[in-house]
């Protein structure tokens, strides 16, 4: 009876070591999806990236990219460190942004030296040394050149706007103690039937107010607002975040010099906004964070309501 006994206790424990050691190693959440009904498309050129109810997101090597359809509740893979846009596949190959026509399968090199790129159904904006450059998705044909006074630290294109985000150092000794100065606009219009964009009006009157707030860690942005994340964090080993005023996650309202806080969530890695919903993507890592954070279970996707 006891070696029964015996039997019994470690098949418990040897089950409840295998659980926990699936959920320690293996086990991530699914991301189910809200319906978004928003139909315009937002790209960060890093993990996430949106068109018209889906959601894309890539893993933390980006090496495979995961759409989660929110129509009709659905996932399928796509090809990582993209977009597609109008059946054309735009991508950083190296230094070269390129260009796959998915119906044709013919690739096209739309130019060098090019650090990342964002773009939506009208245009591709892409920094090339310390400007963007702003092409039709659709001719590939230049709209314009927006120089930058800074380091060029976010870049995004929604609604005919094109907002960049310089960094600015305030220590140059201390590359971590800069802040973030939101103030470049850039208002291009349309003006034929296909509404292709062939022409950029930089309003040089019009001085759009900025706003410079510590420790950021991201940046996007939708038709109204711009949102950032805020953390304060210290490390030792294990990096951890700091109390601070300033974490959380800020929206900033186009044409305000005020920001306010969304949320208090500041461990995120990125986010993106539609006008309906803000996404926000974590690493999921093994251990705690700053401990071999090469050891990732996957991501976690959580999805706020923008009222």
């Amino acid at each position: 009876m006891k070696k029964k006994c015996t039997l019994i206790l470690l098949s418990v424990l040897t089950v409840v070591c295998v659980v926990s050691a699936y959920l320690l190693f293996f086990y991530n959440p699914a991301f189910n999806m809200v319906y978004d009904s928003d139909t315009d498309s937002y790209f960060n050129n890093s993990y996430l990236s949106y068109n018209d109810g889906t959601l894309a997101a890539a893993d933390y090597r980006k090496t495979k990219v995961t759409a989660y359809d929110s129509k009709d509740n659905s996932t399928i893979t796509l090809p990582s460190n993209g977009c597609l846009i109008n059946g054309n596949f735009f991508y950083i190959k190296g230094d070269k942004l390129c260009q796959l026509d998915t119906t044709t399968n013919t690739r096209k090199t739309i130019d060098t030296d090019c650090q990342n790129f964002v773009c939506n159904n009208d245009v591709i904006a892409y920094v090339k040394n310390d400007s963007v450059i702003l092409k039709s998705i659709n001719t590939l044909e230049s709209i314009g050149v927006v120089k930058a006074d800074n380091q060029i630290y976010y870049t995004n294109i929604s609604d005919g706007n094109l907002y960049v985000a310089e960094r600015v150092f305030m220590d140059e000794t201390n590359e971590y103690g800069y802040s973030v100065k939101v103030g470049k606009q850039y208002v291009f219009k349309k003006y034929d039937e296909t509404q292709t964009v062939n022409n950029v009006c930089l309003n040089k009157d019009v001085n759009y107010p900025t706003i410079q707030h510590t420790d950021i860690k991201f940046i996007t942005s939708n038709n109204d607002c711009v949102y950032y994340i805020s953390e304060k964090t210290e490390s030792a080993i294990i990096r951890k975040t700091v109390e601070s005023p300033y974490n959380g996650i800020w929206r900033l309202e186009v044409g305000s010099d005020k920001p306010s806080k969304f949320a208090d969530k500041c461990d995120c890695d990125e986010i993106l906004a539609t006008k309906n919903f803000l996404y926000c993507y974590k690493i999921n890592y093994i251990l705690p964070r700053g401990i071999a954070n090469s050891w990732v279970k996957g991501y976690l996707i959580d999805q706020l309501t923008i009222s």
